[in-house]
């Protein structure tokens, strides 16, 4: 499948982790890309008051990195096939004879639940050499509501299992 270009909304892609890698194409429809890899901070106060030198400051736990975009789905997208209603149910363990025919395996092998994990790639100026993009490693999909409309418009968050930022890469 070639690559889609949109200038306005950039490529997103779920890739799984086979050794020739399945990749399923993610064309945003809003534009509306988020990340959220930020650390947050905790303030301790010395007699009551903010230490004006920084150092009543210190990272707190770190969260892992998360994305959400809007898609719209076609309404003949929820039949068995390699398209996104049925990778998310493949990824919270449901079965697919399509996704299993095509080859997908999970990024990571869990234990104590079904789910299954793919990279979450999004390329915000396209997928021309050079470009930069930000791979949210192993993620799993934790929220995309069903909705009913033409086409049927749906936000979606992906959150990576093992890391608290994207990684930064270049298209070779």
């Amino acid at each position: 499948m070639s690559h889609q270009i949109n200038l306005t909304d950039g490529v997103a892609m779920l890739v799984d982790g086979s050794g020739t890698p399945n990749e399923f194409h993610i064309t945003p429809t809003v534009g509306d890309v988020n990340a959220n890899n930020t650390s947050e901070v905790e303030v301790y106060l010395h007699r009551g008051k903010v230490q004006t030198d920084g150092a009543g400051t210190r990272l707190a736990d770190e969260e892992l990195a998360e994305a959400t975009f809007t898609i719209g789905i076609k309404s003949d997208g929820l039949a068995d096939g390699v398209n996104f209603p049925t990778l998310v149910e493949w990824m919270r363990g449901g079965t697919s004879a399509a996704i299993t025919a095509a080859g997908w395996t999970s990024t990571t092998t869990r234990t104590g639940d079904e789910h299954r994990t793919l990279h979450f790639d999004w390329y915000p100026d396209g997928t021309g050499t050079g470009k930069t993009y930000y791979r949210y490693a192993d993620a799993l999909i934790t929220v995309a509501p069903s909705a009913e409309g033409r086409p049927t418009s749906v936000s979606v968050t992906v959150k990576s299992t093992t890391a608290p930022r994207p990684t930064v890469n270049y298209v070779p």
